[in-house]
């Protein structure tokens, strides 16, 4: 069997020596390799786990961890033998170790053809549309796959992703929807590499993508305090049907207490729209992930996310990225692959559905609650 992650993890637990043996029984029947340190855990001992298997296979073992045990640091990074020879872990698009974590099963490749078209709008800074694995996925509705709404009119570069963000997001959306089978993506522009995104752009950015016919948003970026119109831009895109997932922010604060925007709105429709915390390799909360019991939905992973690069070819079409907007996008993904597939789906019920599906996460809820659901994203099989 091939060797396709390493998983390590501690376990404070009041009988260790029983947990021990429940996990290497667990290892032997899911053919993976285990070590435990130390070798023979002592009653009310804290105690690591390493494993060598497959994302589904370790995530069973992990799985036979009592309820009553307490799980932390608990990283999951691919095997060296997982990766193309010689190729650096940065170099693997789709990010391998993000779906070794969501989907470790690999279900979602396994989903029947969509039944309808999803177009999801980026209201960022562009994307790039020459982009190789971006191609084929990009909105048809115009040559521009999208608008541009800065302030100068006709704006010399159109969609063009100058600042690179973007095109992270959609590298991100697509692979997480399981290569962006039935997914349009369209460009929203409302900064670039030398402006930053306004108040008015995002508003002006949101109305755009609701008049193209957008199914699904993705808001990405922070703005501070926020403005009366930006408020109703984002109540006008949810009457209008539309689900928008907000990044929670990336200045380490609580939302519940110091919200921003423009995810300080999400709350005045919570049918319509969901925010999103970033997770780390340990599925924890990174330090500079904003969070929140009452104002955050899930979480998402969101440090050193391998994804598309603009304006790069060859060995440099890819980067990284690290924040709550691949968490976000992410989950734009995620529900964008749900919608294809249930095209009749309010957003309310794409919304539960997809936190249905999450997987709860005992660091999203210990020692205090991250967010509302306390759960990580996770994939599952469709049809």
């Amino acid at each position: 069997m091939d060797r396709d992650v390493v998983r390590r993890f501690e376990v404070r637990v009041s009988d260790a020596a029983r947990v021990a043996d429940a996990l290497n029984t667990a290892a032997a029947d899911q053919h993976v390799t285990i070590a435990i340190d130390p070798k023979k855990p002592q009653n009310r001992d804290t105690f690591t786990v390493r494993l060598n298997g497959t994302a589904e296979a370790t995530a069973a073992v992990r799985g036979a961890v009592p309820a009553g045990a307490r799980i932390t640091r608990d990283l999951l990074d691919l095997a060296y033998g997982a990766r193309p020879p010689g190729a650096p872990p940065s170099s693997a698009y789709p990010d391998r170790r993000v779906l070794a974590r969501i989907d470790p099963a690999g279900l979602a490749p396994a989903d029947p053809a969509p039944k309808d078209r999803v177009v999801v709008a980026i209201v960022d800074s562009g994307i790039d549309a020459g982009h190789e694995d971006l191609i084929g996925h990009l909105w048809r509705g115009n040559a521009e796959h999208g608008a541009c709404v800065m302030d100068a009119p006709g704006h010399a570069h159109g969609t063009l992703d100058e600042a690179g963000h973007g095109t992270m997001l959609a590298g991100t959306i697509l692979a997480t929807a399981s290569g962006g089978a039935g997914i349009e993506l369209m460009a929203v522009k409302i900064f670039d590499a030398h402006t930053e995104p306004t108040e008015a752009t995002a508003a002006a950015g949101i109305r755009k993508a609701v008049e193209l016919g957008a199914d699904i948003l993705n808001l990405s970026f922070d703005l501070g305090i926020g403005s009366r119109d930006l408020r109703n831009a984002i109540g006008e895109a949810c009457r209008a049907g539309k689900l928008l997932v907000f990044a929670a922010g990336n200045t380490g604060s609580n939302n519940d207490k110091y919200p921003l925007a423009p995810a300080r709105y999400a709350g005045n429709w919570p049918d319509s729209t969901l925010v999103v915390m970033a997770s780390d390799w340990y599925d924890d909360r990174p330090t500079f992930s904003n969070f929140g019991r009452q104002s955050v939905d899930v979480a998402a992973p969101g440090v050193r996310i391998v994804s598309t690069r603009a304006g790069g070819r060859g060995e440099h079409k890819y980067g990284v990225y690290t924040g709550t907007s691949p968490a976000a996008a992410h989950v734009t993904g995620a529900l964008a692959r749900l919608k294809a597939h249930c095209p009749g789906m309010k957003p309310n019920a794409l919304k539960q559905l997809l936190l249905d599906q999450a997987e709860e996460i005992r660091a999203m809820t210990v020692p205090r609650p991250k967010c509302s659901s306390g759960k990580r994203l996770r994939l599952t099989r469709l049809g």
